[in-house]
Order: C-alpha cells, then sequence, then structure tokens
C-alpha cells in the first residue's frame, strides 16, 4: 500500500514538473497564470467573451455562463477584456475589435477593459461590464399616431465599432434607416468622441434635410464619456423647429429644447 501511494504521489509531482519551473531556473520565463473574474457580470445574458493581450499575442474565449477565465500569459503588464452582446453572432469581433454590420445600429454591447500585473506567478482582474450604447427613442411632433410616417429617416456617423481592449471608438461609416414601431423610431448609437459627427436625414422623394443629431445631443450636455451610457428620448418638432431631448436619470418632465 505504501508504496502503491508513492508511486502515485511520484507521478503528480512529475506533472507538475512538466507545467511549472524548476526552482533552479530563470523564473522570469516562467509564465503567469492570469483569471479573469466575470462572477460580477450578470447584466447581460451569456455568451461572454474575454481576451488576453502582451505584446505581440492576443487570446479569447467564449463563455456560456459568467465564470473565472484562466489563461496562460508571459510576464508582463498584460490587457484584458470582458464583453458581452445578447444573441452575440460569429463574426462581430475582429481580434479585439468589435464591428457593427452595415445598414444596422448599434448592438446592445456591454464591456469591460483593464491591465493586469502580471509579473508574478499569478493575478485575478475582476471585471465589471458597463453599458456601452445608447438607445434613443425619436419621436416627430403632429404626426397622428398609426398613420404612416411621410419621410424616410436615416442616421449616418463616424464610428463603427470598438477596440475591446481599451473602449476606444473605431473610426468607419455608420448608416442605419430607422423603422418606426408603436410611433416612435428606436435605435442604439455606438459610444462616440466628442469631436465624431451623427447627421439626422429626412428624405421625401427627392427632397432631404440633413439635421445635426450630433450636435443635439451634445448641446443637451449629454456625456460619451461615462462610464454607462445614458438613454436619450427625442421629439423632433418640424412646425416649431425645434427638438427636445432628455436623458435617463434626469428628473421627470425635465427637458432641453434645442433650435433646428
Amino acid at each position: 500500500m505504501s508504496r502503491h501511494l508513492t508511486n502515485i504521489t511520484g507521478a503528480i509531482l512529475a506533472a507538475m514538473t512538466a507545467v511549472s519551473c524548476s526552482v533552479k531556473e530563470d523564473r522570469a520565463s516562467c509564465p503567469c497564470w492570469l483569471t479573469i473574474d466575470m462572477t460580477g457580470c450578470t447584466q447581460t445574458p451569456a455568451p461572454y467573451v474575454s481576451g488576453v493581450s502582451s505584446e505581440r499575442t492576443l487570446e479569447t474565449r467564449e463563455s456560456p455562463e459568467a465564470r473565472n477565465e484562466t489563461f496562460e500569459v508571459d510576464r508582463d503588464i498584460v490587457r484584458t477584456f470582458v464583453c458581452a452582446v445578447p444573441g452575440m453572432a460569429e463574426g462581430r469581433l475582429d481580434g479585439s475589435v468589435y464591428h457593427i454590420r452595415d445598414g444596422h445600429d448599434a448592438y446592445s454591447l456591454w464591456a469591460f477593459a483593464g491591465t493586469a500585473d502580471c509579473r508574478g506567478e499569478s493575478a485575478t482582474v475582476e471585471a465589471r461590464l458597463h453599458k456601452q450604447y445608447a438607445t434613443v427613442t425619436l419621436r416627430v411632433a403632429g404626426e397622428e399616431y398609426g398613420s404612416p410616417y411621410p419621410f424616410t429617416l436615416c442616421v449616418n456617423g463616424e464610428v463603427c465599432g470598438m477596440d475591446m481592449l481599451t473602449l476606444s471608438p473605431v473610426r468607419g461609416e455608420f448608416h442605419v434607416k430607422l423603422e418606426e414601431s408603436d410611433g416612435a423610431f428606436m435605435f442604439n448609437l455606438p459610444r462616440q468622441l466628442p469631436e465624431d459627427s451623427l447627421w439626422l436625414t429626412a428624405a421625401h422623394g427627392e427632397n432631404a434635410d440633413t439635421l445635426p443629431l450630433g450636435e443635439w445631443i451634445l448641446e443637451a450636455g449629454y456625456d460619451w464619456t461615462a462610464d454607462d451610457l445614458k438613454d436619450i428620448d427625442m421629439e423632433l418638432d418640424y412646425s416649431r423647429a425645434s427638438v427636445t431631448i432628455s436623458v435617463e436619470g434626469w428628473e421627470e418632465g425635465n427637458s432641453i429644447t434645442v433650435e433646428i
């Protein structure tokens, strides 16, 4: 019996030696075991995508639940991210860059990005997801409920995605045709930089008005740098040449009116 236990113990030690550094080796060349703790990422349903990036490599994984994921990384300062998009489809992530499909509004993206000091044997990063999109509800004053809206509305912009490692907007063409539902037009905008342009185009036949949607939102005091982006309500009134804007979290009835 004693001999049998000795053989088992020896096998376990041999396996551990095969995946770790010996005392005599230069431990700077040994890997670090980095754990990304996603157990607090429960704002959105699965799947979750986690990733780590060192100087030359990027590794990503898809998880069916909010759990811990452990990566073997070089001993260095390592970038990490976690993101979740309800109903995420393959192809929306290209490396660490999340792309919005041409002709679509932004997806319901929640994300976290951080760095980890992996110069030791192990490290842990606690991920917390933040809302990276703003849902805009646009109503047009004077239109009868249930009657077809006579104009075609489109939104154009200069942001087509986000780099998950930095949560920075990615420049590119953004274009979506708006569809009316229950008397309103609802669409998601991706996180913007203050200098990015957003335009609302209202077309009827050969006539079209291009309106500065992005400027209206900024004039209302909207914060594109907030950790969690707020939703926006807008009412466009052609007869008064104005747009009224309120932002999620404002007191009820509080709004800003901007002249067109």
